[in-house]
């Protein structure tokens, strides 16, 4: 986190195939281990998720965003990238 070193997925946080995981990118850990020290910048960046190794896993670079707005997979699993006027935090994206 904080730009300096990887936020790491807590101790005996597994995410099952086929599952979601909620994590909130709120620079606010005190209020729950799924809850990161950083804070994602609203102007857009690019979010990496690295196995315990080191070697990427996944990747996306996200635009800037207006308030109350996502960006994600068009579909889960799907390979294009969309903004949503509605997040859907926790449910599948795409109808």
């Amino acid at each position: 986190g904080n730009g300096d070193s990887p936020w790491v997925f807590p101790d005996g946080v597994v995410i099952p195939a086929g599952t979601r995981l909620l994590i909130w990118a709120d620079n606010d850990n005190e209020e729950g281990v799924l809850h990161t020290d950083f804070r994602l910048n609203k102007a857009g960046e690019t979010l990496q998720l690295l196995e315990n190794r080191g070697e990427l896993v996944d990747e996306v670079t996200f635009p800037s965003l207006l308030p109350d707005h996502s960006y994600g997979r068009s579909f889960d699993g799907d390979e294009l990238w969309q903004v949503f006027e509605t997040p859907t935090p926790g449910t599948g994206n795409g109808i």
